[in-house]
């Protein structure tokens, strides 16, 4: 794809857009109707409801929810939150902090409104469709859906089209006039500025493409050329964005918001299919068939996520993970998403407002055929994930809360919501998370205090918060300082196969302003420890290189080693070389600031030695569940000689 097009349509005038569309998505996708150039609509349209559902799955749902056991969990968070909607005060125009966001109204909306539009449909209980009504009639009201901040207009875009499309025969003349002008004036026009989300490469350009297709296929009874220009937009730009998946499925911004932009570019997915027939190539490019696997690879066994990034442990539903089951036919994944659902605890499950898609796009006879083949479509237990943001699993097994897990990424600061997290890893054995990522810190917590939180250079305030910064993450330390904000980190080795299964990540661009080269090895040593090797070679002027680890256990040090202590378990690491190393564990308290988050019961373990100029460095860590009984180390070897080069890794780590 060439980088040069000038894909931000906004740059035109309003008479040439339409035709530039038009061209690009020809360009880019070929000569057939919706995989190829311009989407034209079907002629008819097809009746409402043509947004995601169709006529028969009302029916459909209903025998499910009363015949299937996991459509019957879903369904019954669904209406907890329909009837939490019928007696909550209608919403109003708010907008928050000092960046004047309005998402949590609109999220509060589309949750709403889908759960009540949806529960209608299946119960035929009028106070739902009433209730779904309102709450769209109060926002059409509202002076604007934000579009200073278009995250608030296309969630808010999604909500509206859902509920305007499901209760479409329920709607008298005037209150469909008043919608579909509402959807029109406050979220289409509006698009057309000059928005940098149009031709972007992170989960904005997914979010808002697929909220305003919504919007669009919903009126296109009346606007069919707005429509038509509006997908054709978003087949275009979700295309180029969604080259941030290859080759292996891998999302850059972590798993949090792999869960807000993948539940979105499968909507818009969703969408184009129901209209068209197809997914206009949305679906097949390249690595997104195998982003579930990505998601299945950095949930730990305790089901925590590894957690890089702006992202929490805390796990989502994985709402995206039933439409790529059914839309693939993979029993695998749908097995994967009936126990994610059986997992989640039902206070997550109601604050999911994206829950309702997940009863519509769920395949009983695919999950039914996984639970008779368990095994089918588990993910290799050695995964490397190539991409702009790499990340390696090793675990010593699937379907075992106790297994052994570690995740480890390479990248760096300048990926979008990004930490300064290169080369970090969490750790999990005998059902104990022990190397922790503290994770998120809320966003407005931090902007309030005049933090431009995503001004993401070199002397970023975001980078002295005690989350973002190196402060908090699993890396490599020099001297103390930050990670450059440029430097990336990539595995130069990977294997997978044998008693020792290893990757080696080059960290050098990371630290090259204190250091000639650093790189870190992990290898998973008789599926029961894991060795921790760091080495680096000094530049022109001495350095003090650092090992450091973050944890929320009990923390005894000793000479030579440190043991961990949580809930009966026990973790030690022995400290392999250098004969000299320092060690040191202390609470994080002192490390925060008046604007941080608070971390109760948060440690940091740091192994420090000291390199002359010039001179090579290393330090060996040797980590040992308590499990796992007697496991000798293996003998000291350079990371890069632990196996040969990988010609494919070398070529197409990237």
């Amino acid at each position: 794809m060439n980088d040069s097009l000038p894909l931000s349509v906004s740059a035109f005038p309003r008479s040439f857009r339409f035709l530039f569309v038009t061209l690009l998505a020809f360009s880019l996708f070929g000569g057939s109707r919706v995989s190829g150039g311009e989407l034209v609509l079907p002629d008819p349209l097809p009746e409402h409801p043509r947004l995601l559902a169709t006529p028969e799955d009302w029916s459909r749902l209903r025998e499910q929810v009363r015949t299937d056991p996991v459509s019957a969990e879903i369904f019954a968070s669904v209406e907890e939150q329909a009837n939490a909607a019928l007696t909550a005060p209608l919403p109003v125009m708010k907008r928050l902090g000092t960046r004047g966001r309005m998402l949590s109204v609109s999220r509060s909306v589309l949750g709403r409104t889908l759960s009540l539009s949806l529960v209608y449909r299946i119960t035929g209980k009028r106070e739902y469709a009433e209730r779904a009504v309102a709450e769209m009639l109060a926002v059409c009201d509202f002076e604007s859906w934000n579009p200073h901040h278009f995250l608030d207009v296309a969630e808010m875009a999604l909500a509206v089209a859902i509920g305007y499309d499901w209760l479409y025969d329920e709607l008298i003349p005037p209150q469909r006039e008043r919608i579909a002008r509402a959807l029109r004036e406050k979220a289409i026009e509006p698009s057309f500025g000059k928005h940098w989300w149009i031709s972007g490469r992170n989960n904005w350009t997914q979010v808002c493409h697929a909220g305003l297709s919504a919007a669009a296929i919903a009126i296109a009874d009346s606007q069919p050329r707005l429509a038509t220009e509006v997908l054709n937009r978003a087949i275009v730009n979700v295309a180029r964005c969604g080259e941030s998946y290859a080759p292996d499925g891998v999302f850059p911004e972590g798993p949090l918001y792999w869960d807000y932009a993948t539940s979105f570019h499968v909507i818009l997915a969703a969408e184009l299919k129901r209209l068209g027939g197809d997914a206009c190539g949305l679906d097949t490019l390249p690595g997104f068939e195998k982003t579930p696997v990505y998601l299945m690879q950095v949930t730990g066994p305790t089901g925590d996520y590894f957690n890089y990034s702006d992202a929490t442990a805390s796990p989502h539903v994985g709402v995206p993970l039933f439409w790529f089951a059914r839309h693939f036919r993979n029993p695998g994944w749908a097995g994967l998403s009936a126990r994610r659902i059986a997992h989640a605890q039902p206070l997550r499950r109601r604050k999911e407002r994206l829950l309702g898609l997940a009863l519509l796009w769920h395949d009983p006879d695919l999950a039914r055929e996984a639970a008779r083949n368990p095994e089918a479509g588990k993910p290799p237990r050695i995964w490397l994930g190539r991409g702009s943001n790499p990340v390696a699993v090793f675990r010593s097994g699937w379907d075992d809360p106790a297994a052994l897990y570690l995740g480890i990424k390479g990248g760096g600061p300048s990926h979008s919501h990004a930490h300064m997290d290169g080369g970090s890893f969490v750790l999990e054995a005998d059902g104990v998370r022990w190397a922790v990522d503290p994770g998120l810190q809320d966003y407005r917590s931090i902007e309030d205090h005049g933090i431009k939180l995503f001004k993401m250079d070199q002397k970023s305030a975001r980078w002295t918060l005690f989350r973002f910064g190196p402060e908090a993450h699993n890396i490599m330390r020099f001297n103390g300082a930050q990670q450059l904000v440029k430097g990336d980190g990539r595995f130069v080795r990977f294997e997978e196969k044998g008693k020792r299964p290893h990757a080696v990540l080059d960290l050098t661009p990371l630290y090259s302003d204190r250091i000639a080269a650093a790189h870190r090895g992990v290898m998973l040593v008789e599926n029961r420890a894991v060795l921790f090797q760091d080495e680096w070679k000094a530049g022109s002027a001495p350095v003090e290189g650092g090992w450091q680890m973050l944890t929320d256990a009990d923390v005894t040090v000793n000479p030579r080693e440190i043991v961990l202590t949580r809930k009966d378990q026990t973790l030690t690491l022995q400290v392999l070389a250098p004969a000299d190393a320092r060690i040191d564990a202390r609470s994080v308290a002192g490390l925060q600031g008046p604007i941080d988050a608070d971390n109760p019961g948060l440690k940091r373990i740091t192994i420090r030695t000291r390199t002359e100029a010039g001179e090579s460095g290393s330090l060996r860590v040797f980590a040992v569940p308590g499990s796992a009984g007697t496991v000798a180390a293996p003998p000291a070897r350079p990371v890069l000689e632990w196996s040969r080069e990988n010609k494919r890794l070398k070529s197409n780590i990237d």
